[in-house]
């Protein structure tokens, strides 16, 4: 009887068990302009010199397929990483990095068993966010980070809500930096949502909820300060559009 209850229980509920809090998105479910794949490529300049310099980390073998590994067998994104991790943050090598990197997204080479290594690669990348703006880093650094939101099933829930972040802190704000009207318009509506999803500091200036519905969803707690830095960077960078003629007339 005591099992019959527990199951009457939980189908009126809503008929579904709630996953566990450890396996929920730490960062919620994926903002509304999330899509499965990020925006088309910009154009922001073509690499440097940089990107084409030599290092000392040589890349993995190029013959390595995409499948799962065999029991027993070493996997050579794993034993790479820790040599990547610390190339990357080399400003000097971090375009040849990213390239590499990018490259072994494309080809398939990772995986469910090694993508947590290969994340520490796309982690360290971004240890200073700041190197988005630099000119000459915009090109091997969205398409990096562009690869691994096109291929963010092999990554863990976790990581894909870090992916989601990294879309507008990444793609998004070197997106602006091109400069384009149409791209500049998409993300300025995208900050938008982001921001209407964030609560007001004082309450009596939320903005009233849609007729007919309840209280305004809001962004998880956990989840609004990473968000809120990579909105308000977005928006600085867009706030340097007035200077454009086009922009001052779509703000008017």
């Amino acid at each position: 009887m005591a099992p019959e209850k527990k199951k009457r229980s939980e189908e009126s509920d809503g008929g579904a068990k709630r996953p566990k809090p450890s396996l929920k998105d730490p960062l919620g479910e994926p903002p509304p302009w999330f899509q499965e794949a990020a925006p088309p490529a910009v154009e922001t300049g073509k690499p440097t010199e940089a990107a084409g310099s030599s290092t000392s980390e040589p890349a993995p073998s190029e013959a390595a397929p995409s499948s799962d590994p065999s029991p027993g067998t070493k996997d050579e994104i794993v034993q790479a990483a820790p040599r990547l991790v610390e190339h990357i943050k080399n400003p000097s090598k971090f375009a040849k990095v990213a390239t590499m990197a990018c490259k072994l997204l494309e080809d398939g080479r990772v995986n469910k068993n090694n993508s947590e290594a290969f994340f520490e690669v796309l982690e360290a990348g971004m240890l200073d966010p700041k190197r988005v703006k630099e000119k000459a880093l915009r090109a091997p650094c969205r398409a990096l980070y562009n690869a691994a939101l096109q291929r963010k099933d092999v990554f863990s829930l976790k990581r894909q809500a870090t992916l989601r972040l990294w879309q507008m802190r990444v793609i998004n704000q070197i997106d602006l930096h091109a400069k384009e009207p149409e791209q500049v318009l998409r993300i300025c509506r995208e900050i938008r949502q982001g921001l209407m999803i964030l609560p007001c500091l004082d309450p009596a200036l939320e903005p009233p909820a849609r007729s007919g519905g309840g209280r305004r969803e809001m962004m998880p707690a956990a989840a609004r300060p990473v968000w809120a830095e990579a909105l308000f960077e977005c928006l600085s960078v867009a706030m340097s559009m007035v200077e454009l003629e086009w922009a001052r007339c779509v703000r008017e």
